[in-house]
């Protein structure tokens, strides 16, 4: 009989996988990662399609950039929905012609870089659509806002547009700035931009890579719209979050020290010329969900640059409104902005639309009568 204990050389020799395995098994997880990776950016770039380059922006030799007179375009965010955007024959972003300002009508210069311009938000969901069309309707009479910001109008740029606004005869003029605004820097010049263009880098390289795919921007998305994950993520940022922390580095003062000296310039010029200057502070996303929170880590204080900005107003006698007051009223005020592009919403620009009209009917003579109307309510947030 035999034995079932019995066990031959076979039976005992440890199992192991054939040697084409070890190549096709790991090559088959290779491919099974590639076929869900490519799905998952195709998926991705379905749901999150994106057009954020402006047909209608050309050189300019001063300016860098500007739009071209009488142009439309279409542009979207990834997180957005599909833009239109229609340029005047001066190129600003306004329905109303930038011609002679009609006997009776008021008119708004809005100046800054992107969040004034109000890029990725339908215009008429814009503040300064928004507030035209209120103030027109419970003032008894036109008020446009046309509107000179771009991205990138800061320094000397800004200070080239606030001139340009004078020419228009304005009533008064509304500067829109961000913190974002001050860490960016002139134009470099052609050769810099070239090679960098020629001589990217590995790490720029990939940064590239990863911007450009879609699943990576749908994964940050969701990610970013938790202030639990954002916001500590966002303070490790290093410099770019260094203007969250008073005392502020020796940069960020620096950047204070050249803001101051651009509104000084630009008051002088407002003041001369008799028009009202109105300076806007708008927080960026990581400082709204703290102000949300009202819980900060050490050191962090979200109120402390706008209260800086206002200081710098105030020496030059501009009006101020320092939106962080109102955004630390804003249940999960984070959701105002685009969670990855950090550019407001829709839903931002109505707060600060909301914001601009009692300063504007408070500091412009010119709407001095809609003080007996209940504008603001014509601008629910």
């Amino acid at each position: 009989m035999e034995n079932p204990e019995a066990k031959t050389e076979h039976d005992t020799a440890p199992w192991r996988l054939p040697r084409r395995d070890y190549l096709l098994l790991p090559l088959l997880c290779l491919v099974t990662a590639v076929c869900m990776l490519g799905i998952a950016e195709a998926a991705s770039r379905i749901a999150f399609a994106e057009h954020e380059k402006d047909a209608c922006m050309i050189a300019d030799p001063v300016l860098g950039t500007r739009f071209k007179p009488d142009c439309v375009s279409h542009v979207k965010s990834a997180e957005g929905p599909w833009v239109t955007n229609r340029y005047n024959s001066c190129g600003f972003r306004t329905p109303q012609p930038c011609g002679p300002l009609p006997p009776g009508d008021v008119r708004i210069a809005v100046l800054g870089s992107s969040i004034a311009q109000g890029y990725l938000v339908p215009y008429h969901d814009t503040f300064a659509a928004l507030d035209g069309t209120a103030l027109s309707r419970n003032c008894g009479k036109p008020v446009q806002f046309q509107n000179l910001a771009s991205i990138g109008y800061i320094w000397q740029r800004l200070a080239i547009r606030a001139h340009d606004a004078l020419a228009l005869k304005p009533d008064a003029a509304v500067i829109v700035i961000v913190p974002f605004d001050l860490q960016q820097s002139e134009p470099t010049s052609g050769d810099a931009v070239h090679a960098v263009a020629m001589h990217p880098g590995p790490m720029k390289r990939l940064e590239t890579v990863l911007k450009d795919s879609r699943a990576v921007v749908a994964a940050q998305h969701y990610l970013f719209g938790r202030p639990d994950f954002y916001v500590p993520l966002y303070l490790h940022y290093g410099d770019r979050a260094n203007f969250l922390r008073p005392p502020f580095t020796h940069l960020w003062q620096q950047r204070l020290a050249n803001f101051d000296r651009l509104m000084a310039g630009i008051a002088h010029e407002y003041h001369a010329a008799h028009v009202p200057l109105l300076l806007v502070f708008v927080p960026q996303q990581a400082q709204a969900a703290l102000l949300d929170d009202h819980e900060y880590p050490p050191g962090v204080n979200p109120y402390a640059f706008g209260q800086a900005i206002g200081r710098i107003a105030a020496q030059h006698g501009i009006d101020y409104l320092d939106l962080s007051t109102d955004f630390a009223r804003i249940p999960n005020a984070a959701s105002l902005y685009y969670p990855v592009d950090g550019h407001l919403a829709a839903s931002g620009d109505a707060v600060l639309a909301h914001d601009l009209i009692p300063a504007l009917v408070r500091d412009v003579p010119a709407l001095s009568a809609c003080m007996q109307h209940n504008v603001v309510a014509a601008v629910p947030r």
